[in-house]
Protein backbone atom coordinates (compact mmCIF):
# COMPACT_ATOMS: atom_id res chain seq x y z
CA UNK A 1 0.00 0.00 0.00
CA UNK A 2 1.37 3.41 -0.97
CA UNK A 3 1.73 5.76 2.00
CA UNK A 4 1.87 9.43 0.86
CA UNK A 5 3.19 10.62 4.22
CA UNK A 6 6.21 8.30 3.93
CA UNK A 7 6.81 9.43 0.37
CA UNK A 8 6.81 13.09 1.40
CA UNK A 9 9.26 12.34 4.21
CA UNK A 10 11.66 10.63 1.79
CA UNK A 11 11.56 13.58 -0.61
CA UNK A 12 12.19 16.26 2.04
CA UNK A 13 16.05 16.07 1.93
CA UNK A 14 15.96 16.69 -1.83
CA UNK A 15 14.69 20.22 -1.24
CA UNK A 16 16.51 21.18 1.96
CA UNK A 17 20.01 21.68 3.42
CA UNK A 18 23.02 23.14 1.61
CA UNK A 19 23.90 21.82 -1.86
CA UNK A 20 27.40 20.43 -2.31
CA UNK A 21 29.99 22.22 -4.41
CA UNK A 22 30.64 20.97 -7.94
CA UNK A 23 33.09 18.06 -8.17
CA UNK A 24 36.17 17.94 -10.39
CA UNK A 25 36.21 15.60 -13.39
CA UNK A 26 37.22 12.08 -12.28
CA UNK A 27 37.39 8.73 -14.07
CA UNK A 28 38.57 5.59 -12.25
CA UNK A 29 38.34 1.81 -12.41
CA UNK A 30 39.31 -0.95 -9.99
CA UNK A 31 39.27 -4.72 -9.65
CA UNK A 32 39.17 -6.54 -6.32
CA UNK A 33 39.02 -10.00 -4.81
CA UNK A 34 37.29 -10.52 -1.49
CA UNK A 35 35.49 -12.85 0.86
CA UNK A 36 32.08 -12.28 2.45
CA UNK A 37 30.77 -14.04 5.54
CA UNK A 38 27.60 -13.99 7.65
CA UNK A 39 26.85 -13.97 11.36
CA UNK A 40 25.65 -17.31 12.84
CA UNK A 41 22.18 -15.81 13.31
CA UNK A 42 21.98 -14.90 9.63
CA UNK A 43 22.86 -18.43 8.54
CA UNK A 44 20.35 -19.93 10.98
CA UNK A 45 17.48 -17.79 9.67
CA UNK A 46 18.41 -17.86 5.97
CA UNK A 47 19.10 -21.33 4.49
CA UNK A 48 20.06 -19.73 1.16
CA UNK A 49 22.94 -17.70 2.64
CA UNK A 50 26.52 -19.04 2.87
CA UNK A 51 30.09 -17.70 3.16
CA UNK A 52 31.91 -17.30 -0.16
CA UNK A 53 34.65 -15.52 -2.15
CA UNK A 54 33.92 -12.92 -4.82
CA UNK A 55 35.45 -10.95 -7.68
CA UNK A 56 34.37 -7.36 -8.37
CA UNK A 57 35.01 -4.76 -11.08
CA UNK A 58 34.03 -1.10 -10.50
CA UNK A 59 34.06 1.96 -12.73
CA UNK A 60 33.08 5.55 -11.94
CA UNK A 61 33.00 8.79 -13.89
CA UNK A 62 32.29 12.28 -12.55
CA UNK A 63 32.04 15.24 -14.92
CA UNK A 64 30.05 18.40 -15.68
CA UNK A 65 27.15 16.40 -17.10
CA UNK A 66 26.74 14.33 -13.93
CA UNK A 67 28.09 10.96 -12.83
CA UNK A 68 28.11 7.28 -13.65
CA UNK A 69 28.89 4.31 -11.42
CA UNK A 70 29.00 0.72 -12.62
CA UNK A 71 29.83 -2.37 -10.54
CA UNK A 72 29.94 -6.02 -11.63
CA UNK A 73 30.33 -8.72 -9.00
CA UNK A 74 30.74 -12.50 -9.32
CA UNK A 75 30.04 -14.32 -6.05
CA UNK A 76 31.39 -17.83 -5.47
CA UNK A 77 33.13 -18.13 -8.87
CA UNK A 78 33.62 -21.74 -9.92
CA UNK A 79 31.32 -22.82 -7.06
CA UNK A 80 34.35 -22.93 -4.75
CA UNK A 81 32.27 -22.73 -1.54
CA UNK A 82 29.62 -25.15 -0.32
CA UNK A 83 26.21 -23.98 0.86
CA UNK A 84 24.51 -24.81 4.17
CA UNK A 85 23.15 -28.05 2.71
CA UNK A 86 26.66 -29.29 1.91
CA UNK A 87 26.19 -28.91 -1.84
CA UNK A 88 28.28 -26.81 -4.22
CA UNK A 89 27.06 -23.29 -3.56
CA UNK A 90 25.45 -21.35 -6.39
CA UNK A 91 27.41 -18.79 -8.37
CA UNK A 92 25.65 -15.42 -8.46
CA UNK A 93 26.16 -12.53 -10.86
CA UNK A 94 25.32 -9.04 -9.57
CA UNK A 95 25.36 -5.79 -11.49
CA UNK A 96 24.72 -2.25 -10.21
CA UNK A 97 24.52 0.70 -12.60
CA UNK A 98 23.77 4.26 -11.44
CA UNK A 99 23.43 7.28 -13.74
CA UNK A 100 22.82 10.74 -12.26
CA UNK A 101 22.65 13.53 -14.88
CA UNK A 102 22.60 17.08 -13.50
CA UNK A 103 19.12 18.54 -13.97
CA UNK A 104 19.33 21.67 -11.81
CA UNK A 105 22.88 22.87 -11.15
CA UNK A 106 23.84 22.41 -7.50
CA UNK A 107 20.29 21.42 -6.57
CA UNK A 108 18.91 18.30 -8.20
CA UNK A 109 19.99 15.33 -10.31
CA UNK A 110 17.92 12.77 -12.17
CA UNK A 111 18.51 9.28 -10.78
CA UNK A 112 18.38 6.11 -12.86
CA UNK A 113 19.54 3.00 -11.04
CA UNK A 114 19.39 -0.67 -11.93
CA UNK A 115 20.42 -3.66 -9.80
CA UNK A 116 20.42 -7.21 -11.17
CA UNK A 117 21.06 -10.40 -9.20
CA UNK A 118 21.02 -13.66 -11.16
CA UNK A 119 21.84 -17.28 -10.32
CA UNK A 120 20.67 -20.64 -11.67
CA UNK A 121 17.72 -20.60 -9.26
CA UNK A 122 16.77 -16.94 -8.89
CA UNK A 123 16.71 -13.82 -11.03
CA UNK A 124 15.75 -10.40 -9.67
CA UNK A 125 16.00 -7.02 -11.38
CA UNK A 126 15.23 -3.77 -9.54
CA UNK A 127 14.90 -0.56 -11.55
CA UNK A 128 14.71 2.81 -9.81
CA UNK A 129 13.66 6.11 -11.36
CA UNK A 130 13.75 9.29 -9.29
CA UNK A 131 15.89 12.25 -8.24
CA UNK A 132 18.95 12.78 -6.06
CA UNK A 133 20.77 15.65 -4.43
CA UNK A 134 24.31 16.19 -3.14
CA UNK A 135 24.55 17.84 0.28
CA UNK A 136 27.61 19.55 1.75
CA UNK A 137 28.74 18.28 5.17
CA UNK A 138 32.18 19.85 5.30
CA UNK A 139 34.83 17.24 4.47
CA UNK A 140 32.11 14.67 3.85
CA UNK A 141 29.71 14.41 0.93
CA UNK A 142 26.16 13.13 1.34
CA UNK A 143 23.89 12.17 -1.55
CA UNK A 144 20.22 11.35 -0.94
CA UNK A 145 17.73 10.07 -3.48
CA UNK A 146 14.15 8.83 -3.77
CA UNK A 147 11.68 7.75 -6.42
CA UNK A 148 9.65 4.91 -7.90
CA UNK A 149 10.60 1.23 -7.93
CA UNK A 150 9.92 -1.34 -10.68
CA UNK A 151 10.89 -4.99 -10.25
CA UNK A 152 10.80 -8.25 -12.14
CA UNK A 153 12.21 -11.70 -11.47
CA UNK A 154 11.56 -15.38 -10.90
CA UNK A 155 12.21 -18.16 -8.42
CA UNK A 156 12.64 -21.42 -10.35
CA UNK A 157 12.24 -23.76 -7.36
CA UNK A 158 8.63 -22.64 -6.85
CA UNK A 159 7.82 -21.68 -10.43
CA UNK A 160 6.96 -18.13 -9.36
CA UNK A 161 7.61 -14.87 -11.19
CA UNK A 162 6.74 -11.18 -10.95
CA UNK A 163 6.98 -8.14 -13.18
CA UNK A 164 5.54 -4.71 -12.37
CA UNK A 165 5.67 -1.58 -10.17
CA UNK A 166 6.68 -2.29 -6.59
CA UNK A 167 6.33 0.80 -4.40
CA UNK A 168 9.14 3.29 -4.04
CA UNK A 169 12.73 3.60 -2.81
CA UNK A 170 15.19 5.79 -0.93
CA UNK A 171 18.97 5.90 -1.12
CA UNK A 172 21.66 7.52 1.01
CA UNK A 173 25.38 7.60 0.26
CA UNK A 174 27.86 9.24 2.63
CA UNK A 175 31.58 9.49 1.85
CA UNK A 176 34.21 10.84 4.24
CA UNK A 177 37.84 10.84 2.99
CA UNK A 178 40.60 11.24 5.55
CA UNK A 179 44.29 10.53 6.07
CA UNK A 180 45.55 8.36 8.94
CA UNK A 181 48.94 6.78 9.69
CA UNK A 182 50.26 8.31 6.49
CA UNK A 183 47.69 6.59 4.29
CA UNK A 184 44.72 7.88 2.34
CA UNK A 185 41.51 6.32 3.64
CA UNK A 186 37.78 6.72 3.27
CA UNK A 187 34.73 5.80 5.31
CA UNK A 188 31.50 5.32 3.40
CA UNK A 189 27.93 4.48 4.37
CA UNK A 190 25.38 3.38 1.79
CA UNK A 191 21.66 2.74 2.36
CA UNK A 192 19.06 1.38 -0.02
CA UNK A 193 15.46 1.03 1.19
CA UNK A 194 12.46 -0.40 -0.65
CA UNK A 195 9.02 0.62 0.61
CA UNK A 196 5.49 -0.66 -0.01
CA UNK A 197 6.54 -3.52 -2.26
CA UNK A 198 3.84 -5.13 -4.38
CA UNK A 199 2.30 -8.30 -2.93
CA UNK A 200 3.41 -10.31 -5.97
CA UNK A 201 7.00 -9.15 -5.51
CA UNK A 202 6.86 -10.15 -1.85
CA UNK A 203 5.44 -13.59 -2.62
CA UNK A 204 8.09 -14.56 -5.16
CA UNK A 205 11.09 -13.69 -2.95
CA UNK A 206 9.55 -14.14 0.52
CA UNK A 207 10.00 -10.42 1.25
CA UNK A 208 8.11 -8.09 3.57
CA UNK A 209 6.63 -4.87 2.19
CA UNK A 210 9.78 -3.06 3.42
CA UNK A 211 13.40 -4.13 2.98
CA UNK A 212 16.79 -2.46 3.24
CA UNK A 213 20.54 -2.82 3.01
CA UNK A 214 23.07 -0.77 4.98
CA UNK A 215 26.72 -1.11 3.91
CA UNK A 216 29.46 0.48 6.05
CA UNK A 217 32.90 0.40 4.38
CA UNK A 218 36.42 1.42 5.41
CA UNK A 219 38.93 1.59 2.55
CA UNK A 220 42.67 2.22 3.03
CA UNK A 221 45.46 2.58 0.47
CA UNK A 222 48.37 0.17 0.84
CA UNK A 223 50.32 1.72 -2.03
CA UNK A 224 49.65 4.11 -4.91
CA UNK A 225 47.40 1.54 -6.64
CA UNK A 226 46.68 -1.23 -4.11
CA UNK A 227 44.06 -0.92 -1.38
CA UNK A 228 42.40 -2.96 1.35
CA UNK A 229 38.72 -2.76 2.25
CA UNK A 230 36.59 -4.07 5.11
CA UNK A 231 32.83 -3.76 5.30
CA UNK A 232 29.89 -4.55 7.56
CA UNK A 233 26.35 -4.78 6.17
CA UNK A 234 22.91 -5.11 7.69
CA UNK A 235 20.32 -6.64 5.38
CA UNK A 236 16.62 -7.10 6.03
CA UNK A 237 14.15 -8.68 3.62
CA UNK A 238 16.44 -8.28 0.63
CA UNK A 239 18.64 -10.55 -1.50
CA UNK A 240 19.45 -14.02 -0.11
CA UNK A 241 18.67 -12.87 3.44
CA UNK A 242 14.89 -12.33 3.58
CA UNK A 243 15.00 -12.70 7.37
CA UNK A 244 17.85 -10.24 7.76
CA UNK A 245 20.99 -9.88 9.83
CA UNK A 246 24.70 -9.14 9.44
CA UNK A 247 27.17 -9.72 6.61
CA UNK A 248 30.84 -8.73 6.70
CA UNK A 249 33.82 -9.00 4.39
CA UNK A 250 37.43 -8.26 3.51
CA UNK A 251 38.83 -7.39 0.08
CA UNK A 252 42.04 -6.36 -1.63
CA UNK A 253 41.87 -4.28 -4.78
CA UNK A 254 43.92 -2.76 -7.58
CA UNK A 255 43.18 0.66 -9.06
CA UNK A 256 43.51 0.48 -12.84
Amino acid sequence: MFRPAYGALLLTPLFSLTPAAALASVSAASVEVGYKAHSPGTLARNPGAFDQPYLQLDYRNLDDWGRLFSSTKLENPGQLSRDQQGQSGRTTFKSLNVVEPVMWEGRLNALLQNFISASTSTVEDNFYLGASRDLDLGAATLTVGAGLHYAFGSFAAKGLSYSGPSGYFATLNLSYPFRALGRDSALSIAYNGQFDRAEGHQEVFRYDDYGHQWVNTLKTSLSERVYAKVYLSHLDSIGATPQGDLEYGLAFGLSL
